[in-house]
């Protein structure tokens, strides 16, 4: 069984008698992997998460999605590998001149953009949240344009924007990186694992974040730590396939152990 952090699969584990093999995969695995769980950042709030995310994991196999290297430990059933995700970025030729792409994580936010922009008219902004796409684009001004998170749209404009500022998840951060954009994280909802994820991508160099909306701070974020993480990017499939082959080598066991071959 795959699990992405659902309890019930580490619930099902613990209360059978006969143990079902469990891989579990996720980022907040990161905080209790063992080359980061006696870490000195290692505060109250990042351990209390950490156990969270190693109870979902039921004692099975874990494989935490991190931002930066982490090694695999497979004698104590722990892997690690960077965000899976689902396209290969990259630049591409050409930009939109020093226009900056925004992406939203409430519509609410959409207030202190444009109070922003007010003052700095001369920045030529895309944006995007969510919002109906039987609305469509909306422009403000000719240097200001809204629009639905549209991710084919999204996914143009970062790629040929001058700089990228956005308030989401890990994967967000993953896949805006991928571009070596400079990059502000705008924290407009600092929960724990929001302040984690931003703070393990300024370390990563690739993101600066900021508390208050700024994007004129954008000129401080330079990617540093951009070629480092696309290395780390392209051994997804190794990491993944090496704990899928140590939970197919367990069912196997399991199986033989029952009178019979299970595959993974």
């Amino acid at each position: 069984m795959v699990s992405f952090m659902e309890p019930l699969a580490a619930f099902h584990r613990v209360a059978r008698v006969r143990h079902l093999p469990l891989l579990t995969i996720g980022h907040a695995l990161r905080l209790a992997h063992p080359d980061r769980a006696g870490s000195s950042e290692a505060g109250p709030e990042m351990r209390r998460i950490a156990r969270r995310a190693d109870w979902c994991a039921g004692r099975g196999l874990r494989l935490a999605l991190s931002l930066e290297p982490m090694a695999n430990h497979p004698s104590i059933g722990w892997f690690a590998a960077p965000p899976l995700l689902t396209d290969d970025l990259r630049p591409t030729a050409g930009t939109l001149g020093p226009g900056l792409v925004i992406r939203l994580g409430r519509a609410e936010q959409r207030a202190e953009v444009e109070r922003w922009h007010l003052h700095h008219p001369e920045v030529s902004i895309d944006c995007f949240y969510e919002r109906s796409g039987s609305i469509g684009s909306e422009v403000v001004r000719s240097t200001l344009r809204f629009h639905p998170l549209d991710l084919a749209l999204l996914r143009d404009r970062m790629a040929r924007g001058a700089g990228i500022v956005l308030d989401g998840s890990i994967e967000d951060l993953a896949e805006a990186a991928c571009l070596g954009k400079p990059m502000l994280h705008w924290l407009g909802r600092p929960y724990p694992e929001a302040l984690l994820a931003a703070a393990d991508a300024e370390r990563a160099g690739l993101s600066l974040r900021m508390t208050h909306f700024n994007p004129a701070l954008i000129h401080r974020a330079a990617p540093d730590g951009t070629e480092r993480f696309r290395h780390w990017l392209g051994a997804a499939d190794d990491r993944l396939g090496a704990a899928m082959s140590q939970l197919q080598r367990q069912a196997s066991g399991r199986g033989r152990s029952r009178g019979g071959v299970h595959g993974a």
